[in-house]
C-alpha cells in the first residue's frame, strides 16, 4: 500500500509467521491437556489457540465514480476492483488466570478504517504500520465468586450488532451506525463476571482516535450486555469524553454517547435485530447532536441459504452561533440513510458466499459520480457530487 513504510511490512510478516507457528501448535498443547486432564495432573504448557479469516469482494458503483470510491463504507469501499478487504491471523494464550492476544490484519481495511467517516475518523492520525494492529492485550481473572476480568492493551469493541468481521453479520457492508461509532480502542477494561450470559463493563481509554491520544482527556465507557443463546441478545453501553483536539474553536465540550440494541429470534428461521445510538456535545458554538437507528431482519430460507435485509439512517445538526457553525461530530451534512438486501450461502462451517445489493441516500451531496473535483490528499480532498450511490457486491470469505 502507497506510504506504508518497510517497519510495517517486516511487523505484519514476522506477526504472521508467528501466528502460523502458533497454530501449528495448537492440536499438540491440546493433545497434552487432554492427556493431563485424563491422568489428573495439571497441563504442562500454556493452552494456545488460533484464529483468523481472510474477506475478497468484488463491488459495482453504478455511477461509476472516476475515484473508484463507495463513499461512507466502512470496508467495501472499492468500486470495480477485486479486493482483499481483510486478512487476519490471531492467537490467544491463556494460563491459569492470565491470558495474551494478539491479532495483526492487513489489506485494504487498515487504511480504509481511517477514511470512512466522519471529519476525524479514529485512524486518521495513525501511521500504516499501527493500523496493521488490530488487538494486543493482555489479561487476567481475579478470582472472585464469578471472577472479575482485568485487561489492558488495544481492544476491539465493538457498540452494537455489528462486528469488523463479516462472518459475524448478517450483511456484507456495515450500517452507518457502525461507521459512526468507535470500536478500536486503547486503554484498560474490567468486566464482570468474565463470562456467562450478562456481564457489566468500564474502561477508560485515549478516546476515538485508536492507538494515540489527540487530547489531554482520557475517554470512558461503561455499559452491560445480556445474552441467552439461541434466543436474544441486548446491550447497553455509553462512552464519554473530551474529543476535540486542543486547539478546536468548539472548545473543550465533553461528549457524550449511548447505544443500545436488541436482537430476538423470532421464530426458527426469523431474527429481527433493532439498533439506535446517539450522542451530543454543548460546543462554544452552541449543541452538536446526532441520533441514528437501524432495523434488520434475517431469514433462513433453507439450509444452507439466507436473506437479509437492513434499513439505517442517521440525523445531526452542528452548533451554529455569531454565523459560525461547529464542526459536525460523524461527517458533513443533515443526515445520511440506507437499504442493504443480502442473499448469503454457507456451504459449509467455516464459507461464506454473499451478493448484496445497497442503495445509500444523503440529505446533502455525500457521495460520488464520474468525474469528481479534488486529488484526495488532505489539502484537495474529493469534493462529493451526488446525493445517492447504488451498489451490487459479490464477496466470499472463510475462517478459522
Amino acid at each position: 500500500m502507497p506510504g506504508r513504510g518497510s517497519w510495517g511490512a517486516g511487523a505484519f510478516g514476522s506477526a504472521t509467521v508467528g501466528a502460523v507457528l502458533f497454530a501449528c501448535r495448537v492440536a499438540a498443547a491440546q493433545d497434552e491437556a487432554s492427556e493431563a486432564a485424563r491422568s489428573g495432573q495439571p497441563s504442562p504448557r500454556a493452552a494456545w489457540t488460533a484464529h483468523g479469516y481472510v474477506e475478497a469482494y468484488y463491488e459495482w458503483n453504478f455511477h461509476r465514480p472516476a475515484n473508484h470510491v463507495n463513499h461512507h463504507r466502512a470496508y467495501d469501499s472499492q468500486h470495480n476492483a477485486f479486493t482483499v478487504q481483510n486478512a487476519v491471523l490471531g492467537t490467544e494464550i491463556r494460563s491459569g488466570r492470565a491470558g495474551v492476544r494478539m491479532t495483526v490484519q492487513s489489506g485494504a481495511m487498515p487504511q480504509v478504517d481511517g477514511t470512512s467517516l466522519g471529519p476525524a475518523p479514529p485512524l486518521h492520525s495513525e501511521s500504516h504500520d499501527r493500523q496493521h494492529l488490530k488487538e494486543a492485550n493482555v489479561g487476567y481473572e481475579v478470582p472472585l465468586a464469578d471472577a472479575l476480568a482485568l485487561e489492558a492493551g488495544l481492544f476491539v469493541w465493538p457498540m452494537g450488532l455489528e462486528s469488523s468481521a463479516v462472518h459475524e453479520n448478517w450483511c456484507w457492508s456495515r450500517s452507518n451506525l457502525y461507521l459512526a461509532m468507535p470500536s478500536r480502542f486503547a486503554g484498560a477494561r474490567a468486566t464482570y463476571p468474565a463470562s456467562g450470559q450478562f456481564n457489566a463493563s468500564f474502561g477508560v481509554f485515549n478516546g476515538w482516535t485508536g492507538l494515540t491520544e489527540n487530547n489531554e482527556e482520557k475517554t470512558f465507557s461503561g455499559g452491560f450486555r445480556y445474552e441467552v443463546p439461541a434466543s436474544i441478545r441486548t446491550g447497553l453501553r455509553y462512552i464519554g469524553g473530551v474529543e476535540r483536539d486542543p486547539d478546536a474553536p468548539e472548545g473543550r465540550p465533553w461528549r457524550h454517547v449511548v447505544g443500545a440494541y436488541v436482537q430476538s429470534l423470532g421464530t426458527e428461521r426469523i431474527t429481527l435485530g433493532l439498533e439506535g445510538n446517539g450522542g451530543w456535545e454543548a460546543t462554544a458554538l452552541g449543541t452538536t447532536w446526532w441520533v441514528a437507528a437501524a432495523l434488520q431482519v434475517r431469514v433462513r430460507v433453507a439450509e444452507p441459504l439466507s436473506f437479509a435485509a437492513r434499513l439505517d439512517g442517521i440525523r445531526q445538526l452542528a452548533g451554529e452561533r455569531g454565523g459560525e457553525a461547529a464542526m459536525p461530530i460523524l461527517f458533513v451534512g443533515p443526515g445520511v440513510g440506507s437499504g442493504t438486501m443480502t442473499i448469503e450461502i454457507r456451504p459449509q462451517d467455516g464459507v461464506s458466499m454473499m451478493v448484496e445489493m445497497r442503495r445509500d441516500q444523503g440529505g446533502s451531496p455525500q457521495f460520488f459520480r464520474g468525474e469528481i473535483l479534488g486529488t484526495g490528499s488532505e489539502t484537495s480532498p474529493y469534493e462529493p457530487n451526488s446525493m445517492w450511490q447504488q451498489t451490487v457486491l459479490i464477496g466470499a470469505t472463510a475462517w478459522l
